[in-house]
């Protein structure tokens, strides 16, 4: 069963979201408290936030966070944080280059993403990997896009995730752009 997040998933958002996602990506090595602040940002100003649960509800099989304003989201909730997060980098110093990297790019590169909603976050639970969850996830995703008449989204994805590389090649996505660390995508919806 596909449906809207609340605030009640995120217990479980969390835990999906730590084995889902490698220790390269910084919001793998955040606290629980902190991811649950992380998710309670995106959550709260992104519309397109959804969770795929088993038909009983008991076990969390996939998330999606997505819509316009999660760099917004992204923002504030650093703003929020940012003792924490720069405790966190400290403690964990291979982020810092990345994040200066990634500043840089913002500020000097201007790499242009020519789409304004964007799929954010997605996760499928390891023990139903191969089971089209994901895909069941991006076409209730899109299905809600089309709904609201708009057009196209965006996503990027670390090279270094050869699955979700394929499976964005094989799914009608198109690159938007690219740098040393990640591909951005696009599709069309309508």
């Amino acid at each position: 069963m596909i449906r809207d997040v609340s605030e009640n998933d995120i217990a479980n958002i969390i835990e999906l979201h730590l084995k889902s996602f490698s220790k390269k990506h910084f919001s793998a090595v955040f606290s629980k408290d902190l991811l649950q602040k992380y998710f309670i940002k995106l959550i709260a100003i992104n519309k397109f936030c959804f969770v795929y649960y088993d038909n009983k509800e008991e076990e969390l099989l996939g998330y999606i966070i997505a819509g316009f304003n999660t760099g917004k989201a992204v923002s504030q909730f650093t703003q929020e944080n940012k003792y924490t997060i720069m405790f966190t980098l400290l403690k964990k110093p291979r982020f810092l280059l990345e994040k200066v990297g990634a500043l840089y790019n913002q500020l000097i590169k201007k790499n242009v993403i020519n789409t304004q909603c964007r799929l954010f976050l997605i996760a499928v639970n390891e023990n139903h990997k191969g089971e089209g969850i994901g895909r069941k996830l991006i076409n209730y995703f899109e299905s809600q896009l089309r709904k609201d008449e708009i057009k196209d989204y965006g996503l990027s994805v670390r090279k270094e995730n050869s699955n979700a590389i394929r499976f964005y090649n094989n799914g009608g996505y198109i690159i938007d752009s690219e740098d040393s660390k990640s591909i951005s995508y696009k599709k069309e919806v309508l």
